[in-house]
């Protein structure tokens, strides 16, 4: 049986890798030593606008709630969206850890 951890890593690898399908976007997921990174390259949440902070809300809440599922409830996560094109950053970029 995965571990926690584990099932939370697989379930956002699965999710970048059929939203890239499904939605026809370009995204990258990369483990890192305290959690987990997914960069989206043509975020569809905050498509042509212009703002001063990160505005995909809908993307945190989906990460959150997915690793939360996958995870059991047994690790609480915290998930930050760090960069979001709509500031005029290149990638939105979603940083999950463990709280």
């Amino acid at each position: 049986m995965l571990s926690p951890q584990k099932r939370a890593e697989k379930a956002l690898k699965v999710a970048t890798k059929e939203g890239d399908k499904i939605f026809g976007i370009k995204q990258k997921f990369t483990v890192l030593e305290n959690g987990f990174k997914t960069e989206i390259a043509d975020c569809y949440w905050c498509e042509g606008l212009k703002t001063k902070a990160p505005i995909c809300h809908g993307e945190v809440g989906f990460e959150a709630e997915l690793v939360k599922w996958a995870a059991g409830g047994g690790i609480q996560y915290d998930v930050k969206e760090v960069t979001c094109i709509a500031c005029g950053d290149p990638t939105c970029t979603f940083v999950v850890t463990e709280k």
